[in-house]
C-alpha cells in the first residue's frame, strides 16, 4: 500500500511540478518537458502494477479517444507546416486532463492503510512549499530567480498595495510585498497547490498535526496576495463546512450551473460595452485580453467545433508588446479552452469530470473533495486554471479507489 500511495503523490506532485514556470526554466524546460510524458507514463504503469484490483469504466475509455483525436484535430487547425510539434507541445499542455481521462477509463484499486497515509507525500510536499512561500513573505525576498537567461519567468511576484501585482522591479518606488509563490512561480500557482493539499488533508483522519497543517497551509494561501485564490478558499470552505454537510448531492448541480456560466458568459463578453468594463478595472484587463483574441481569431465552423491550437498560436496574435504585465491574456478557464480544442473540448472536459463527480456521490467516502474541485471551477473565471482542475479531479479518483475498498471490506467483515 506504501508504495501504491507513494506513486500516487509522485503523480500528483510532478502535474504540478510541469506547471511551474520557475521549475521549468531552473531545469531547462526542453529537459523536462520531454521527459514528463514518459516518466508519468512509468509512474502510471507502476500504480497500476500496485494495484490489487482494476475496475473499468467504458465512458472513460470512449471520452479518452475522442481527446486525443481532438487534440490532433485542434493542433491542423493552422495548416502549420510544425504539425508534429504543435501536437507535441498541445499533448504536454493537456498531460493531466488525459492522465484525468486515462484513470475514469481504467482505476486501481490498493489495499488499506492502516495508518492512514492516502496522498501524504503530496502534502509534505505542499507543506514544504507553504513554508518557503512564508519564508519569501517574511524576507521580502522571491529566494528563486525571477528572471533567468533574460527570460522573465515570474510574472506578479511584487505585490504593490493600491496597484496589484507586477515583475517590474522599477516600478518599486513605495511600500510592497513579496507573494509567497514557493517554487511554483505564482501566488496562483502556490495557491492551488496548498489548497489542493489542504482539502487532502481534511479527507484524512484527525490527529495531533490536524490544526499544524491546517495553520500552514491556511497562512500560505492568504500570504499569496492573490485575490482569485482568496474567493477559491473561501469557496472550498463555504463548500465544505455548509452545503457539503446538509446536501452533497447539490453539489453536482452547482457544478452543471457553473459550466453552465463559464460557457455561456464567453458569448456576452464581446458585448459588454466599456463603460460597465471600466467599472471594474480589477478584470477590466482579462476582459479586454478576450475580447482582443476574439477580434482577432478566425471562428469559422470547424475552429468553432475542434478549436484553434491556441496554445501554440496565441504568440502570433499577442500585441508586440514584450513587457509581460501589458501583453493580452486569456485569463478564463472556459474561454482558453474553447480558443484551444473548441466546443468539442469544452463538452469532452464536462463530461468527463462530471464523471469523476458521480463517482465520489456514489462512493459516499470522498465527497469532501468535491468542493475543491467547484472552487477551483470558480478560480477558472479569472485565471485558466486548465492543469489544476483536471489534478484535482485526478486527485478524487486516486481517492475514491481507497474509500470504495475500505467500504467492501467493511461490509464483508
Amino acid at each position: 500500500m506504501r508504495l501504491n500511495n507513494s506513486i500516487k503523490s509522485m503523480i500528483i506532485i510532478m502535474l504540478f511540478v510541469i506547471g511551474s514556470p520557475t521549475i521549468l526554466q531552473l531545469t531547462g524546460s526542453n529537459i523536462l518537458a520531454t521527459a514528463a510524458v514518459p516518466v508519468l507514463l512509468f509512474l502510471l504503469i507502476m500504480y497500476y502494477l500496485s494495484s490489487s484490483k482494476l475496475t473499468v469504466n467504458a465512458v472513460g475509455g470512449i471520452l479518452l479517444i475522442l481527446f486525443v483525436i481532438l487534440m490532433l484535430l485542434a493542433s491542423s487547425a493552422n495548416n502549420n507546416s510544425s504539425w508534429l510539434i504543435d501536437s507535441k507541445v498541445l499533448l504536454i499542455y493537456y498531460i493531466s486532463s488525459v492522465f484525468m481521462i486515462m484513470l475514469s477509463f481504467l482505476s486501481g484499486i490498493g489495499s488499506i492503510s492502516t495508518k492512514d497515509d492516502m496522498l501524504n507525500l503530496f502534502v509534505h510536499f505542499a507543506l514544504l512549499e507553504a513554508i518557503l512561500g512564508i519564508i519569501q513573505f517574511i524576507l521580502k525576498n522571491p529566494i528563486l530567480p525571477v528572471i533567468i537567461d533574460g527570460k522573465q519567468v515570474v510574472s506578479s511576484i511584487y505585490y504593490i498595495p493600491g496597484s496589484g501585482g507586477t515583475g517590474d522591479m522599477s516600478r518599486l518606488m513605495g511600500s510592497y510585498f513579496i507573494r509567497a509563490s514557493g517554487s511554483m512561480g505564482s501566488g496562483l500557482g502556490l495557491g492551488l497547490l496548498l489548497l489542493s493539499a489542504l482539502a487532502v488533508s481534511e479527507s484524512h483522519k484527525k490527529n495531533k498535526y490536524t490544526w499544524v497543517i491546517r495553520i500552514i497551509l491556511s497562512s500560505a494561501i492568504i500570504l499569496t496576495l492573490t485575490g482569485v485564490v482568496y474567493i477559491g478558499f473561501l469557496t472550498f470552505l463555504i463548500l465544505q463546512y455548509i452545503i457539503l454537510k446538509k446536501s452533497p448531492k447539490t453539489m453536482l448541480h452547482i457544478y452543471d450551473v457553473i459550466w453552465g456560466v463559464g460557457v455561456t458568459v464567453q458569448i456576452l463578453i464581446n458585448y459588454l460595452p466599456q463603460n460597465i468594463i471600466d467599472g471594474f478595472p480589477t478584470v477590466a484587463s482579462r476582459i479586454t485580453g478576450i475580447q482582443y483574441y476574439l477580434s482577432a481569431l478566425n471562428f469559422n465552423v470547424r475552429n468553432i467545433i475542434f478549436g484553434q491550437n491556441f496554445t501554440n498560436t496565441w504568440a502570433n496574435y499577442s500585441n508586440a508588446v514584450t513587457n509581460v504585465n501589458q501583453r493580452y491574456v486569456v485569463d478564463n478557464y472556459y474561454m482558453y479552452t474553447f480558443f484551444n480544442i473548441g466546443i468539442a473540448g469544452l463538452l469532452i472536459l464536462y463530461i468527463a469530470y462530471r464523471l469523476v463527480i458521480i463517482k465520489q456521490l456514489k462512493d459516499g467516502g470522498t465527497t469532501q473533495i468535491i468542493p475543491l474541485q467547484l472552487s477551483v471551477m470558480i478560480i477558472g473565471f479569472g485565471n485558466n486554471v486548465t492543469s489544476a482542475m483536471s489534478i484535482t479531479a485526478i486527485i478524487a479518483l486516486f481517492l475514491i479507489t481507497n474509500s470504495k475498498l475500505q467500504n467492501i471490506e467493511r461490509e464483508n467483515n
